[in-house]
């Protein structure tokens, strides 16, 4: 029996420079900032948005799975069944390529 369990996060970074956002899964999401800018091997990670800063992670999924749907939903509300009802609320268009931080809290 195990003693532990793995937590699965999504987790929410913004570029310090170019404003620009990135949405990931990992199990140590402060572990995989340092990745992130290159404080730390392993992991690839986008150079061009370093410095990035942690704006949030979502815990609390049952599995990895699921923590999967949910990051694949904040990176496609338009295609993802539930999302695109609060997408379509937004007054958004269905193909809209907006990636701002904020409206896509609102939507998920």
């Amino acid at each position: 029996v195990a003693l532990w369990r793995v937590v699965n996060h999504v987790y929410l970074l913004e570029s310090s420079t170019t404003r620009r956002t990135y949405v990931g899964f990992s199990t140590e999401p402060l572990r995989r900032l340092k990745q992130h800018n290159g404080l730390a091997k392993g992991g690839a990670a986008p150079a061009g948005g370093r410095p990035w800063r942690l704006l949030l992670f979502v815990s609390g999924f049952n599995s990895k799975t699921s923590a999967l749907a949910f990051e694949w939903a904040w990176h496609f509300p338009t295609k993802s069944r539930l999302a695109r009802r609060a997408w379509r609320a937004t007054g958004r268009a269905a193909r809209s390529r907006t990636r701002s931080a904020p409206l896509q809290l609102e939507v998920l």
